[in-house]
């Protein structure tokens, strides 16, 4: 009984050894199995893990994101109220603008119609200035020939008081030899011929006379011919008249002196021609 029971256990023994091994088996591979999946779940865990990182990065970087795009929108905020801000301001400066162009515009109109009036008596006063100018011109002319004319009296004064003077001289001494040949007649006798009268011997009266009268025709003459080459061209147009009548000219002769004195005064004409005349010696 005890070798079977000892069998038995052996058996039982064996049985036990086998489930044992196929239960250590098991448990082996049970074990292998749940520390693959442990490995597994390892690194299941650490892809979560990173994965979480990942999730926390980002979302720290959308948190980041977000704070700066708070703080952009309230930066923009605070420059879109800064912006309206400036845009009231702008829009009061832009009316008060407006009033004072609008003020200039009526100041501009009014300035221009007082600048088209300050033209107009501009232009009046540039007339009148124009018609003063001509006047002050026409006064200046005037003036200048006052001024001639006074030269030409003062000269033709002058030229009166030196020909009464000349005449004076001459009437003079016309009447001196008047006297003289009054007491010299008295010598003549009544024959014609000479006569001796205070030791002097006096020719017949009437070529006595007559060489008086030449003798004093003849410095007048002279007088005259003188002054007409010496005298001013105006001077010599008032001595023609003398002249002609000394020298016995024709009235052609008188007139060609009267042209040529006229033509040589003026700036512009023609010398007159000289009129055709008979020699003097015959050839």
């Amino acid at each position: 009984e005890l070798e079977q029971q000892y069998s038995k256990m052996q058996s039982e023994c064996v049985k036990l050894q086998t489930e044992l091994k196929r239960e250590q088996e098991k448990t082996l591979g049970a074990v292998e199995e749940e520390r693959l999946m442990l490995l597994k779940l390892e690194a299941e865990l650490e892809q979560e893990r990173q994965g979480h990182e990942d999730v926390s990065e980002k979302m720290e970087k959308e948190k980041r994101e977000k704070d700066d795009a708070l703080m952009r929108n309230a930066q923009i905020s605070q420059e879109v109220e800064l912006a309206r801000q400036e845009i009231r301001a702008q829009q009061v400066e832009f009316d008060e603008l407006y009033k004072k162009n609008s003020a200039l515009e009526k100041q501009c109109a009014e300035k221009t119609r007082e600048l088209e009036k300050l033209r107009a008596e501009l232009n009046n006063l540039s007339a009148e200035m124009v018609s003063l100018c001509a006047i002050a011109q026409e006064k200046t002319n005037a003036s200048v020939a006052e001024k001639d004319l006074k030269d030409k009296i003062i000269d033709l004064e002058s030229q009166v008081v030196d020909k009464n003077k000349t005449i004076r001289v001459l009437q003079q001494r016309l009447t001196d030899l008047k006297k003289t040949l009054q007491k010299e007649l008295k010598a003549v006798d009544p024959g014609g011929g000479e006569v001796k009268a205070n030791n002097h011997s006096i020719p017949n009266p009437r070529p006595v006379a007559t060489s008086v009268d030449e003798d004093v025709n003849f410095k007048y003459l002279k007088h005259v011919i003188i002054k007409f080459l010496t005298c001013r061209d105006y001077e010599a147009q008032h001595l023609t008249r003398a002249v002609a009548t000394l020298l016995q000219f024709s009235q052609e002769e008188e007139r060609l002196l009267r042209e040529t004195l006229e033509w040589r005064k003026s700036w512009f004409g023609s010398r007159p021609r000289l009129p055709k005349t008979k020699p003097m010696f015959p050839s």
